[in-house]
């Protein structure tokens, strides 16, 4: 069974990792031998092999090359950046949390972004439609057209505010790091953007980059992120039985197809656009999709012919008439789609490079500049989203960051003054 010999290769990264690091106590879940081969192994290893194993068919296909191309050219781009940048540690990643003082312009920040999603619900009409139960899957991605200059920036101000404020509550010299305020306030902001939006990656993304900020300060066993793994497969299930509405018959089922549902992106996705693409069917877009994705921040009242999701378009070329979004092309689907196969040798060897880079610079920086460089991480593993949202999250960041600054520096300075009259 040769594809499930080299899938389980691939996979013996990750497992060997996992456990000779875990048995040292420093596994990071972000390190470049956990998080890109967890999602690997969601998209292509898993997936395949499970192909093998039902149907017996072991044989060797374009989509089988591309994964296998792909995942070897990012190990060299890691190693490749490992020799360049040495890691060198710093006083600065031990500093737990955001400075005090910081809570309230950073809360201010946070309710503000609220004030835009709940807008943004009342407005699409999302948050009626999952409160009263029904059906809000095409809704979802319809109302975003004409409104998304409203839930973008809610989305960051809400998701980075939140962060930040987790870490100005954090307890420095505890095996408990985070308190009932930092988990109240992740809970609560993570429960908005669902109920606003009912995005799976808007909701977990807080919840996963929560995950690496504790990981930088607290050791993490195996168990510990298989179990919160399995909570987050759950979670996804929930999710996406909600947004189809509640009169369900059978839900135990029902939700355990839709919290494996993920897997299935091999199959419904990926596979199908490789052989497209290698039948001429659908020609290399050239870049296309991360123009389009680019541009998607602009409001369509200031670009009334801006094109929709690029994935909508990839829905439509494969015949798909499902309820809901459009089809995610899955990392090297995305490559290969724009580039071929120099796309996806050269594109995963820089992401390779670059993830390794911001990776160290996160195991050394301080908590606010991790913050920013978790959100880079995660959204270099997907260069469709990277050149989507790059420009609004910098942006919210930015600005989120210098105005809590200012504030509490004025805040100081006038405290300052009154002490000494």
């Amino acid at each position: 069974m040769l594809i499930f010999s080299i899938n389980l290769f691939f996979l013996s990264f990750l497992i060997i990792y996992s456990l000779y690091s875990s048995r040292k106590g420093n596994l990071h879940f972000f390190s470049p031998f956990f998080f890109p081969f967890i999602i690997f192994s969601v998209f292509y290893l898993i997936p395949s092999s499970i192909n093998v194993l039902i149907t017996g068919k072991d044989v060797l296909e374009t989509h089988h090359y591309l994964y296998f191309i792909a995942i070897l050219s990012f190990v060299i781009g890691v190693l490749i950046s490992r020799k360049l940048f040495r890691h060198k540690e710093d006083a600065a990643a031990h500093e737990i949390g955001f400075a005090k003082g910081k809570e309230i312009p950073l809360l201010a920040l946070n309710l503000f972004g609220i004030f835009l999603l709940l807008l943004y619900g009342v407005w699409s009409g999302i948050t009626y439609g999952l409160l009263t139960g029904n059906d809000i899957e095409d809704l979802r991605r319809t109302a975003e057209i004409g409104k998304g200059f409203i839930k973008e920036p809610g989305i960051y101000f809400v998701s980075i505010s939140s962060l930040l404020l987790t870490g100005c509550y954090m307890k420095a010299g505890k095996k408990k790091i985070f308190g009932i305020k930092s988990l109240f306030i992740i809970v609560y902001s993570c429960f908005v953007i669902f109920i606003t939006v009912a995005h799976k990656v808007a909701l977990f993304l807080p919840l996963l980059l929560l995950l690496g900020l504790y990981n930088k300060y607290c050791k993490i066993s195996i168990k510990k992120l298989c179990f919160i793994g399995f909570i987050f497969i759950v979670g996804i299930g929930v999710v996406n039985f909600m947004r189809t509405g509640l009169e369900k018959t059978e839900f135990i089922n029902d939700l355990m197809w839709k919290s494996v549902v993920v897997f299935a992106i091999y199959d419904a996705n990926y596979v199908p656009i490789v052989k497209q693409v290698e039948r001429g069917e659908i020609e290399l877009q050239k870049g296309r999709e991360y123009f389009q994705s680019a541009i998607l921040i602009i409001p369509r009242f200031l670009y009334s012919e801006k094109p929709v999701s690029f994935d909508y378009f990839l829905k439509e070329k494969l015949n798909r008439t499902f309820s809901g979004g459009g089809l995610p092309p899955t990392p090297v689907g995305s490559l290969f789609l724009n580039f071929g196969l120099f796309g996806v040798i050269i594109g995963m060897l820089t992401i390779g490079l670059i993830y390794n880079y911001l990776y160290i610079l996160y195991i050394t920086s301080s908590y606010s500049k991790s913050v920013l460089l978790l959100f880079l991480i995660y959204y270099i593993m997907n260069p469709s989203q990277l050149f989507g949202y790059l420009f609004i999250f910098l942006v919210s960041f930015i600005f989120i960051a210098f105005t809590s600054s200012i504030i509490y520096k004025a805040a100081s300075f006038r405290k300052r003054i009154a002490l000494s009259l």
